[in-house]
């Protein structure tokens, strides 16, 4: 699951989802902090203090409780970082020669494709996620550091902790044959890479540093929030996620965003073929409405994508070697409260967008 694969609504809804692409454990502050301060040798790496939101969206904040202030705070920083500085080399030879390596399509995610696979198990996908952490599954200690294994059909998880609430690997190998004996060393190489202050993403050669993937995806609620005292958010949200009740009481003031990227090449095949499908923002802002969505509908549910800046430079992946992609920001939107509301909202967005 990754590289050209596109998460659904579903997919960040259900908490359940193997392996998990949506949601993330928060490890609480104070749990790491108590960690640090006591020595324990699951303790990797040090913790700075939260460092503030962008102020110009953030205002909306104040009317949310503190645990949840402290959340969005660990999420700001999470998306400061450079996910692909988090695999090296020596943990990709561990399975074999890659065939790419560089950004999924989540910015809090980095992959590593073998094609053709790898061994009889058929290896093609190693790819982490940064802030997501198992707090459930058997640990087995790897170097002085207890790593988490979750086994599954086709594939295995290994959740490490962290500063930032934890680093989870993912490797992805034939349906039905478990890869956990080949996770493991290639989990043992990137170790030495989690002690030291997480590196960056504007300083990385490989992570994508767009301005989508520097903002908070509840921003929208500086606008969308105002005079809104019954504003519920909802808790422990991945870091380019975000999910509310403009009214807690009224079940179509619901939306869930969620800060991702995609291709020009899916835009153009919905002008080419779907043209009803696609409308235009401000500027070189367009949204595509799902096919299972009516651009005019005032009720019901809505779900479209939201393309702010088509002419932004692309950055191209050819992850199956035939034919180059050309990946730019999205904003997936869906909403119960119809389309016309939702491209209102869009509009709010892409302003807030323009503006950084």
């Amino acid at each position: 699951m990754g590289g050209t694969v596109l998460v659904t609504e579903s997919d960040y809804n259900d908490r359940t989802t193997w392996p998990v692409r949506g949601a993330r454990t928060i490890v609480s502050l104070l749990t790491v902090v108590i960690a640090l301060l006591t020595g324990c040798s699951h303790a990797v790496g040090g913790l700075a203090l939260p460092e503030p939101a962008d102020p110009a969206t953030a205002g909306y904040r104040r009317a949310l409780s503190s645990e949840l202030q402290a959340d969005m705070a660990l999420s700001d920083r999470i998306r400061q970082v450079d996910a692909c500085a988090l695999i090296n080399e020596a943990a990709i030879k561990t399975i074999g020669a890659s065939s790419y390596f560089g950004p999924g399509q989540h910015f809090d995610e980095c992959e590593v494709h073998y094609s053709p696979s790898i061994g009889p198990k058929h290896l093609f996908e190693v790819y982490i996620q940064v802030g997501v952490s198992d707090t459930v599954s058997p640990q087995t200690m790897v170097d002085g550091v207890p790593v988490r294994i979750r086994r599954g059909g086709d594939a295995c998880s290994a959740s490490v902790p962290h500063q930032l609430g934890g680093v989870t690997y993912y490797l992805m190998g034939t349906e039905g044959v478990e890869t956990c004996d080949e996770l493991l060393p290639f989990v043992r190489a990137t170790l030495p890479l989690l002690k030291s202050p997480a590196p960056q993403r504007n300083n990385s050669k490989l992570s994508i540093n767009t301005r989508l993937a520097n903002m908070d995806p509840c921003a929208v609620l500086s606008v969308l929030s105002k005079d809104r005292p019954r504003l519920k958010v909802t808790p422990n949200m991945r870091p380019y996620w975000c999910e509310f009740l403009l009214d807690k009481d009224d079940d179509t003031t619901w939306q869930s965003w969620v800060s991702t990227q995609k291709t020009l090449e899916m835009l153009d095949g919905a002008r080419k073929y779907n043209p009803g499908e696609v409308v235009p923002l401000t500027g070189p802002a367009v949204a595509r409405i799902s096919s299972t969505s009516r651009a005019t509908s005032t009720a019901g549910s809505c779900l479209l994508d939201v393309y702010p800046d088509t002419g932004q430079t692309p950055h191209v992946r050819n992850l199956d070697k035939t034919k180059p992609e050309r990946w730019v920001d999205v904003v997936e939107i869906s909403t119960r409260g119809g389309c016309v509301n939702a491209l209102k909202s869009a509009a709010v967005f892409v302003d807030l967008y323009n503006a950084r």
